[in-house]
């Protein structure tokens, strides 16, 4: 019934395996997400948007998301509390191709972001410093080490020649 329903409207719908059972229902000209809501307390179900898809989901499903998202602001505030106390360390990174200040503009504005394309957090908090000197072509930064390993990887990928960056491209 939920996936005629959903599918008269034009809606993308996803139904937890665990939601089972059989309805008889007699409605007519009744706005659907009205009807739709009615099926799902009636049924004791419930439902979450999750982008442009509903999921039909049962109050366990319901409590296991909750868990899961608890534990996920859990460690995320255990790693900011280790980053809080792991202690700053300041580097002076040669860079040997690229120019130092485009670079570091690149990389400021990428961690500055807070965030990669698939949405996830960087390990890259707002307290990381750095600067260009255009003079020695180096970026100067002062973070935590575990930030830093992660800059040194993305100056290491990329700092390249423009001839390996087209090779790189055409993989």
């Amino acid at each position: 019934v939920l996936q005629a329903l959903a599918k008269h409207v034009g809606i993308s719908l996803m139904i937890s395996p665990n939601v089972t059972g059989t309805v008889t229902v007699n409605i007519d000209k009744q706005p659907w997400g009205q009807v739709f809501k009615g099926l799902l307390r009636t049924n004791g179900l419930s439902y979450t948007w999750e982008d442009d898809i509903i999921r039909v989901v049962t109050v366990d499903d319901l409590n296991k998301d909750i868990d899961i998202e608890n534990a996920k602001i859990s460690i995320k505030s255990l790693d900011w509390r280790r980053r809080e106390v792991e202690p700053r360390k300041s580097a002076v990174v040669g860079i040997k191709y690229m120019d130092a200040c485009e670079l570091h503009e690149l990389i400021a504005a990428f961690f500055e972001s807070n965030t990669f394309e698939d949405g996830e957090a960087s390990d890259i908090d707002a307290g990381w410093l750095s600067a260009c000197d255009p003079d020695t072509n180096s970026i100067v930064m002062s973070a935590n080490v575990s930030e830093l390993n992660q800059i040194f990887a993305m100056i290491e990928k990329l700092d390249k020649l423009k001839q390996d960056m087209l090779s790189i491209e055409r993989a």
